[in-house]
């Protein structure tokens, strides 16, 4: 998915947070408003492969891939869990006590790898 965004601010040579406007909170109309008066856009990280600087109108690509392999790291935790349980010929509370264990410890790895993660990528500067 392609949208637009305001390139807010450089974080390292690769990378920049961008601040991206949803078409439904923004008619559109960017020439008639002169500019964004949203105080509530969502500011996320994005790759900056087109070299785009501070207040550069961009177009950014949203990464699924990377943010379906976020959302999947927990739901394959709770599957391996019930799998250990049913390995371990487990009673259906532990079945669910170690369902959701695995739930836990794959939130675990999921929540620290999502601040992390990059889900956008800068493709064009609009001028």
């Amino acid at each position: 998915m392609i949208q637009n965004a305001i390139m807010k601010r450089v974080v390292s040579a690769d990378k920049a947070e961008v601040a991206v406007l949803r078409a439904g909170s923004c008619g559109g109309g960017c020439a008639s408003c002169a500019g964004c008066a949203q105080h509530h856009v969502p500011v996320a990280l994005a790759r900056n492969t087109a070299g785009a600087r501070s207040g550069d109108r961009v177009l950014v690509r949203n990464r699924a891939a990377a943010t379906l392999f976020l959302y999947l790291i927990p739901g394959l935790g709770f599957l391996l869990g019930y799998l250990f349980s049913v390995f371990f010929h487990s009673s259906d509370t532990f079945s669910v006590i170690w369902s959701f264990a695995g739930l836990i410890v794959g939130l675990g790895i999921a929540v620290p790898l999502r601040r992390r993660a990059v889900a956008y990528e800068i493709t064009e500067i609009l001028r």
